[in-house]
């Protein structure tokens, strides 16, 4: 669902979603088909400071934010019903 969202959020979410599921498989030995999102987390990190030269010697002060996406998968009980 993720991939066919026009967000550019949408598209970095997907990414690290399939990185977590692939750490999941390799390290961890999990079962890719019994993987769920457990937890979703959006933190922010430190924001690039940068000035913008205005009128009469003035500056703007511009903000480039960042974040930190963590989501953390989990294998399923053995007797759960998948989501479909």
């Amino acid at each position: 669902m993720l991939k066919f969202l026009p967000n550019l959020g949408a598209k970095l979410i997907e990414k690290v979603l399939k990185s977590a599921v692939a750490n999941a498989k390799n390290n961890y030995k999990l079962g890719d088909d019994k993987l769920f999102v457990s937890e979703i987390l959006i933190d922010g990190a430190t924001s690039l400071k940068r000035v913008h030269p205005r009128a009469k010697g003035s500056a703007f002060p511009i903000l480039k934010r960042q974040s930190h996406i963590t989501i953390y998968v989990e294998e399923a009980p053995s007797g759960a019903k998948s989501p479909s």
